[in-house]
């Protein structure tokens, strides 16, 4: 089979090293937002917890109301 094309390999290069981790009060803070899977995981545990504490608010109005 004739490729019509050849394949060609290119290399790729890495980017500039990354920087050093900051050792701050707010790495672990810095460290969760900048990892994509972590961060996702948080701000789920976020809103769930967001949603149950909507959700006792309001069943307790309710509640006193009747």
């Amino acid at each position: 089979m004739v490729m019509p094309f050849p394949l060609v390999m290119f290399r790729v290069q890495q980017g500039p090293p990354a920087p050093p981790p900051i050792n701050t009060r707010f790495a672990i803070i810095n460290s969760i937002y900048n990892n994509p899977f972590h961060w996702s995981v948080f701000k789920g545990l976020v809103g769930f917890v967001a949603g149950v504490v909507i959700a006792r608010t309001v069943s307790d109005e309710w509640a006193n109301s009747v």
